[in-house]
Order: C-alpha cells, then sequence, then structure tokens
C-alpha cells in the first residue's frame, strides 16, 4: 500500500500518519490561498485540509491531529484505519480539483 510522501508511525497502540512538511509537496496549492492564512503548506495546513476531508468523506474515522510547523500528523487507534486514511487523503490532495475545493472550505487556525 504506497501512500508516500505520508508514512506510518507506531507508537504503543497508537498509530500516526506524517508528513514532514519540507515545502515541496503540493505548495503551490497552498500559495493559492494565501490569502486565507495558508503558510504555503506546513502541518497546520494540510490538518486544517484534513479536517474537512474526514468531515466529508469519512466522518466515522476516530482521529486525533498532532501537527506542528514542519510535520503533519494524524493519529489513530489501529493501523488499518491509519493506512485507510493515508490512502484516501493522498488521493484527495493529489486530484487538483478536490484539493482546490478542500482549501476553499478549511479553515486556518
Amino acid at each position: 500500500m504506497d501512500y508516500t510522501p505520508f508514512f506510518l508511525s507506531e507508537y504503543g497502540d497508537t498509530y500516526s500518519i506524517c508528513l514532514n512538511c519540507d515545502g515541496e509537496y503540493r505548495t503551490e496549492f497552498f500559495d493559492e490561498f494565501e490569502d486565507k492564512g495558508f503558510c504555503g503548506g506546513n502541518g497546520s495546513d494540510f490538518e486544517a485540509v484534513a479536517i474537512v476531508f474526514v468531515e466529508e468523506q469519512m466522518p466515522d474515522l476516530e482521529i486525533d491531529y498532532d501537527s506542528e510547523a514542519g510535520m503533519f500528523c494524524a493519529m489513530f487507534g489501529s493501523k488499518e484505519d491509519a493506512e485507510k486514511f493515508a490512502v484516501a487523503y493522498k488521493a484527495a490532495i493529489e486530484n487538483d480539483d478536490v484539493f482546490r475545493a478542500l482549501l476553499k472550505k478549511a479553515e486556518v487556525y
């Protein structure tokens, strides 16, 4: 199952899907929405988009976030849920139209 550049991290009974936010992955889209407060694709930016994505596409998924400027991090209680999210979220982000729609709805905090 490929969801690169996202990666899985395990710690005890928590499974995290993470992304190093190095200013390379899909940043041109965040730049389009800079007026909404996005910061070029940092961890908080990817989290804001993930919140909308989960609400719309995977509302029954139990997920916690622990993102920071340099990394997006979504935490799950099972590896299956983590990987299911990673595959679906990557597919949404890599579809230009879907990604723009999510960016329009996302709220930066």
